[in-house]
């Protein structure tokens, strides 16, 4: 019996080991003494083709009053939106059917 628990004890000191010696480089990394910086009142939302498709879209911009859907309308109205447009620029080099043009950025009411 002390034969067959033998290398399962090896293999748990090694594990316990490895841990430890693990541990203060996880917090060395993640403890970078900065808090982390983001914008609270800016939300992404991804939107299908079919949506994008049938978006009133002004220059680079989306009146989030009339965005051409009357539920996400209702929401923009309901959450007080203040600007809605796409996170890429407009531009000859813009490939529209790019998976990356299904994402928008909201702004809300509130400190930036």
């Amino acid at each position: 019996m002390k034969n067959k628990s033998l290398p399962g004890i090896a293999f748990s000191l090694i594990a316990a080991a490895l841990f430890c010696l693990s541990t203060p480089y996880a917090v060395a990394i993640t403890d970078l003494g900065q808090k982390p910086r983001f914008v609270s009142n800016t939300i992404l939302v991804k939107l299908t083709p079919q949506a994008r498709a049938n978006l009133r879209v002004t220059g680079e911009d989306v009146n989030p009053a009339a965005t051409g859907h009357p539920s996400l309308d209702a929401i923009c109205r309901e959450h007080e939106v203040k600007s809605f447009r796409s996170i890429m620029t407009a531009g000859s080099h813009r490939d529209p059917a790019a998976a990356i043009n299904a994402w928008s950025k909201l702004a809300l009411p509130g400190l930036r």
